[in-house]
């Protein structure tokens, strides 16, 4: 998002200072014989800022869905630990330790690595125990937890 302001920011100083230097220059000339560099400074003006508007408004687009979806993320692990509170004391223990390991691990890798525009690929939980389809996620001493 910075990035997306800082070339809006330039691309305002270079249009602000080609208008101050150029446009008088392109103006003054006469020029009957057909269409000049002057006829085409309105429509170009106006195609950059359509251009610029559709580009914010996706970006704002784009960052709208990703909090709806971390939030959505948040609220579901959420209702995971409160549902684990029916469970017997020693399922109980397990199912909201590895969904306080999930939460960090999204925290301290997942995050930054896709800030960096990255997956992160080390493993956060320790091992997948292999289980079948209803295979569970266990912390293990080495792990991030």
């Amino acid at each position: 998002m910075i990035l997306v302001i800082a070339v809006a920011v330039l691309a305002l100083l270079a249009g602000l200072a080609a208008n101050l230097y150029l446009r008088p220059r392109l103006l003054s000339e006469d020029d009957d014989t057909g269409m000049a560099v002057k006829d085409l400074v309105g429509p170009l003006l106006t195609l950059t800022v359509l251009l610029l508007a559709f580009v914010l408004v996706t970006a704002n687009g784009s960052y709208g869905k990703a909090e709806v979806a971390s939030r959505g993320e948040a609220r579901a692990l959420d209702q995971l630990v409160e549902t684990a509170e029916y469970a017997p004391e020693a399922e109980r223990a397990k199912i909201q330790a590895a969904a306080v390991c999930y939460a960090r691990a999204v925290r301290t890798q997942e995050w930054p690595a896709m800030a960096d525009g990255e997956a992160s690929r080390a493993p956060a939980c320790g091992r997948r125990t292999s289980a079948g389809p209803s295979a569970t996620w266990r912390a293990s001493p080495s792990s991030a937890c």
